[in-house]
């Protein structure tokens, strides 16, 4: 280890030397701090900052800063204040929010917890805490209000936007993109808004950032305008405005309009994709959950309803603001014997977020009507998970071939007029209908009357 230290503590440099740390420079003085990292010499592995040391602006900006340009670079911050100190959270949760996990905190600082820190590094699961004090000290109503904003008062509204919906999975390869996609194109086909004569104008927010399927299934790709520059567009914008949430509700009108710009129009009429384009495992480490609700938060207002492919892990930055503000989370599982253990440790996780109350579950690749013939399991698909796992919803299995050649031409399953469709279309109408009012034209009532001949075990009457 070559720790650099930043510090106006008294004899912090001689008193960790003597604890056996490799100090190799160290300043009390943040400009100098940054001339070092911006100069060619070299530097350590370790910086350890006490936010008691000698600055001219954000040190927290300053900080994840360098934590951008330097990623390998461990930083340990030293702050000498609680949680119960609004001031001391939102600074800690910025550092955190941007992966700087070692955080010194609560109370006085002594050299034998430094040297435990130093010597013990955290994960973001330590930091929990951070996170939980930080979301109970929101003040939603002040951004009605209008009242003016402090850095004790973070602008992190997590209302629930009666227009966003998730789309989730425990792991890849439950049909989680496709089910996704095809729930915005029914949307944007098939939506109605109640007291306008209007189509809705639909958003599908490709926001696993690491397997990019919506972006293949609709051929979309830009260099430039995606979602990973859009969220390191608003995260740079809050650095370089010392983290004025107010001032973003109130204007970032260049940064907003970059945004929107993100959002591609489709080959289906009303429906866009903010695709989520090539995030190394740098790039994701560097997003901001806060970036992200931000994101999603200002785009609620420019759509009637966002569908956010989400990734299928609680910990990924872009999930804690899916799940606190969208109005319905649909968890897509199947019946695989390997996957059943992992759905069920979810839900639980799902029980202990307090949101079982939206997650909605979706049954992929069912078996139904003639299907079941066609297959020799030795169990039954709704056995396998009764008294386990909800099923709201079935998606009935389709033909390999058939998804790929839909892949292949662009063409989402629910917009292939043909006869092996016919019983996934229906599905993903009745999916649609969860989230909003749908017309129903009359060629698909026929089509559901013929659905009902072909397979009898499709009685009920009314799709809607």
């Amino acid at each position: 280890m070559k720790m650099i230290i930043a510090s106006s503590l008294d004899r912090l440099t001689d008193r960790l030397r003597n604890e056996g740390i490799n100090v190799v420079c160290s300043t009390d003085s943040f400009p100098e701090l940054q001339r070092i990292f911006g100069s060619s010499e070299a530097i350590g592995d370790t910086l350890l900052i006490s936010e008691k040391i000698n600055q001219e602006g954000s040190i927290i900006a300053g900080l994840i800063k360098i934590h951008e340009d330097f990623p390998e670079l461990r930083i340990i911050f030293l702050a000498s204040g609680t949680l119960d100190d609004p001031f001391t959270v939102n600074r800690l949760h910025a550092l955190a929010s941007h992966g700087i996990y070692d955080l010194y905190y609560g109370g006085t600082i002594t050299i034998e917890g430094i040297v435990s820190l130093v010597r013990n590094p955290k994960t973001k699961a330590e930091c929990n805490d951070i996170f939980i004090q930080y979301a109970k000290n929101k003040i939603p109503e002040a951004v009605a209000r209008g009242e003016d904003q402090t850095e004790t008062s973070i602008m992190l509204d997590r209302t629930i936007r009666n227009n966003v919906v998730g789309v989730t999975s425990v792991k890849p390869g439950t049909g989680k993109s496709i089910v996704a996609s095809n729930l915005a194109v029914t949307l944007a086909k098939y939506g109605k808004i109640q007291g306008e004569d209007r189509a809705p104008k639909i958003l599908l927010l490709e926001g696993d950032l690491q397997t990019l399927s919506v972006s293949t299934f609709f051929g979309i790709k830009d260099e430039e305008y995606n979602l990973k520059n859009a969220l390191f567009q608003i995260q740079e914008y809050f650095e370089n405005n010392n983290y004025d949430y107010k001032r973003w509700y109130e204007g970032a009108s260049d940064v907003k309009a970059f945004v929107k710009r993100c959002c591609r129009r489709t080959n289906v009429e009303n429906l866009f994709v903010l695709e989520g384009h090539d995030f190394n495992i740098t790039d994701i480490e560097l997003v901001s959950s806060a970036s992200f609700f931000y994101l999603v938060n200002y785009l609620s207002t420019q759509y009637d309803e966002i569908v956010i492919d989400c990734n299928s892990s609680l910990q990924h930055p872009t999930t804690d603001a899916i799940l606190q503000i969208c109005k319905n989370l649909y968890y897509v599982y199947t019946t695989e014997f390997n996957n059943l253990k992992l759905n069920l440790r979810y839900i639980d996780e799902f029980k202990n977020l307090g949101i079982s109350n939206k997650v909605k579950y979706i049954l992929n690749k069912a078996l139904v009507g003639e299907q079941k013939d066609s297959y020799s399991f030795e169990y039954s698909d709704k056995e396998l998970v009764s008294g386990r796992i909800n099923i709201d919803f079935e998606i009935p299995l389709v033909d390999m071939a058939v998804i790929l050649n839909s892949t292949y031409r662009h063409v989402q399953l629910c917009s292939d007029n043909t006869a092996k469709t016919l019983p996934v279309r229906i599905a993903f109408l009745e999916l649609a209908n969860s989230v909003m009012p749908l017309k129903a034209p009359e060629e698909i009532e026929n089509e559901i009357e013929e659905l009902k001949k072909q397979y009898k075990g499709k009685k009920k009457k009314g799709l809607f």
